[in-house]
């Protein structure tokens, strides 16, 4: 079999099929497919054939009947609501939505735009641009005479190795998959215009590089890797020059037009001007980039993340310096451009993702320097290693990604402690251990505020009170296996704020000497018969991350409504396994503003 490698790109799309199947369209997870920006991304769809209007309030109606509190990346002009996200992906999406439509219409199973079918067709063109993307690779690929082997490790590595796999099965509203698919083409299509200056190869390219432009402006880097695709001086020069003395430079000028065309009409449309900044209040700081944090930082470094990309462009250009001074150079230069603006960002980390997403567009790029890195890997004693690193790449994705899925791994506010507290981390109990609570627009109330200091304790069990450690005065309370239960506030209903809703904040300090102990801290309402009816343990792991240390902990509840004036609200410490001391233990009830 000389084209095997189909036979890996069909493998590969049948395991992110199935993977979508199972993890996405689930029970109510296909609720959620599409979300975040991808609201913004998609919303032109509903808005333009559903309700024949670019009001974005229709939209938003529509899918929080769907998604109760839903809302997407829209905003405020004029009193009008304005889609701050560029239209590029909603072209790409339209034929799969169209198909979706009719379906729907014909199934009679609702065409609000934002149910079953309507979501589930946005993962089914995740992965048909998935595909498309690593088609192209591989045709571009070939034309670098690399081998099948080559080309199927390439785009194994490339899919299972990156946080491509997620935003093509997880999140596959987000603008990536579609960058990267429509990116693979361009070059391919550069690559060949360069070689053949035909009509063909130059308006795929103005279709492409404008269609790339309508998903993230920021595509418009991959003009950059120009003369890397060249390949020498003269030949880069000699196709410049080619270029704009040749008149089909002048029909390919028309199609990027008509193509940018879409988004000047749309602006004119929503806010009445032909050109509209629809990210207010954030934009590149091109004086202050982040360039090695966003890197190797743990916070949301790329490499950190994503060790497979430190592999194929350090080797990549490894291999590339060998070969061609000018090929490196090109490289070089176009990887720190793609690094440099994408650290210029003023939000540089792309928080609420997983891993350095805004790299995925360019994955097209990266796995050329991955397919010749590879290449460039003859000796035996070289093989090995590589293939070992390849293997623990891909695994430490997967693994990561499961991390993610399952909330043990945040998606923002990372760092070092944090990052080797969950590494190889897989057990339920390290689940949401990171969530900060966030009391911003909350009023505290000010009359229910209670503390313990555990100096005078009040809360019972003084069995556990304890002069070993304090961090405040000379006494703390201690959990462990004799202990199991701390000392425990308990309030009656009647004394409880009568305003709703109504959150309850609990704020302590902890000092173990073993961090690897299961102590979690406890909201829980037990009414006079039964079980209770509301039990909110939260792990302290998340806060514990030196053992003989105090170190703060945080707890934030909403109280469900109360059902018998009889019932008993109690907050404690319990572990079952291992040795904590808590002190300064404060219970502070607020409501949002």
């Amino acid at each position: 079999m000389k084209k095997y490698s189909f036979a890996v790109i069909f493998l590969i799309l049948a395991l992110s099929l199935n993977y979508t199947v199972q993890n996405r369209w689930k029970g109510d997870k296909w609720k959620m497919t599409i979300g975040a920006d991808g609201y913004g991304y998609y919303g032109y769809l509903p808005c333009i054939f559903i309700y024949h209007s670019l009001d974005f309030n229709k939209a938003t109606e529509a899918e929080q009947k769907v998604l109760p509190g839903a809302g997407g990346p829209f905003q405020l002009n004029e009193n009008k609501l304005i889609n701050k996200c560029f239209v590029g992906e909603a072209i790409l999406l339209a034929p799969f939505f169209l198909i979706a439509y009719a379906l729907s219409y014909v199934s009679g199973s609702g065409t609000g735009g934002y149910e079953f079918l309507f979501q589930a067709s946005v993962s089914i063109a995740a992965l048909f641009y998935l595909g498309l993307g690593l088609v192209f690779i591989r045709k571009l690929l070939k034309e670098y005479n690399i081998s099948e082997l080559i080309i199927s490790c390439t785009l194994i590595l490339l899919v299972f190795g990156t946080n491509l796999l997620y935003y093509a099965t997880m999140e596959p509203s987000m603008s990536h998959v579609y960058s990267f698919g429509i990116m693979a083409v361009f070059l391919f299509y550069a690559n060949r215009t360069i070689n053949e200056l035909t009509l063909k190869n130059l308006a795929w390219m103005a279709i492409t590089i404008s269609v790339l432009v309508l998903i993230r402006p920021t595509n418009l880097l991959v003009l950059a890797a120009i003369p890397f695709l060249a390949g020498s001086i003269k030949v880069c020069s000699g196709f410049i020059m080619k270029l704009f003395s040749n008149r089909k430079i002048i029909l390919a000028f028309f199609i990027s037009i008509g193509i940018l065309l879409m988004q000047v009409v749309i602006w004119k449309l929503t806010t009445g001007h032909f050109f509209f900044w629809s990210y207010p209040g954030e934009g590149f700081n091109f004086m202050r980039p982040h360039f090695l944090d966003i890197l190797f930082s743990y916070r949301k470094g790329w490499f950190v993340y994503t060790p497979i990309m430190l592999v194929a462009v350090f080797g990549g250009l490894i291999a590339l310096y060998r070969q061609s001074r000018f090929l490196f150079s090109t490289a070089l230069l176009f990887s720190m451009l793609v690094i440099y603006v994408f650290s210029s960002w003023g939000t540089w980390t792309y928080e609420g993702d997983f891993g350095l997403r805004a790299f995925v567009d360019f994955y097209a790029f990266f796995a050329i320097l991955l397919a010749i890195f590879l290449n460039a890997v003859t000796a035996v004693w070289l093989k090995i290693p590589v293939i070992l690193a390849g293997i623990l790449c891909v695994a430490l994705n997967l693994f990561q990604m499961y991390q993610y899925t399952h909330w043990i791994m945040p998606c923002a506010r990372m760092d070092k402690d944090k990052y080797w507290k969950i590494f190889l981390k897989s057990d339920v109990s390290y689940q949401g251990i990171f969530d900060y609570p966030d009391t911003t627009g909350f009023n505290v109330l000010s009359s229910y505020h209670y503390t313990n200091d555990f100096e005078h304790n009040t809360w019972g069990n003084d069995e556990n009170i304890t002069t070993e450690h304090a961090h405040s005065g000379a006494h703390s309370a201690i959990v462990d296996s004799l202990h199991q239960i701390a000392p425990q506030l308990s309030l009656k209903v009647p004394v409880l704020p009568q305003a709703q809703p109504l959150f309850v904040l609990v704020k302590l300090w902890v000092y173990t000497p073993n961090i690897g102990n299961s102590a979690s801290l406890l909201v829980c309402i037990k009414p006079k018969k039964g079980d209770c009816y509301l039990w909110q343990p939260k792990s302290l792991r998340g806060y514990i991350f030196h053992k003989d240390q105090w170190e703060q902990a945080y707890n934030l509840v909403q109280l469900p409504a109360i059902r018998d004036s009889t019932d008993q609200l109690g907050i404690t410490v319990f572990d079952p396994k291992g040795t904590v001391y808590i002190d300064d233990m404060d219970v502070i009830f607020e409501t949002p503003k």
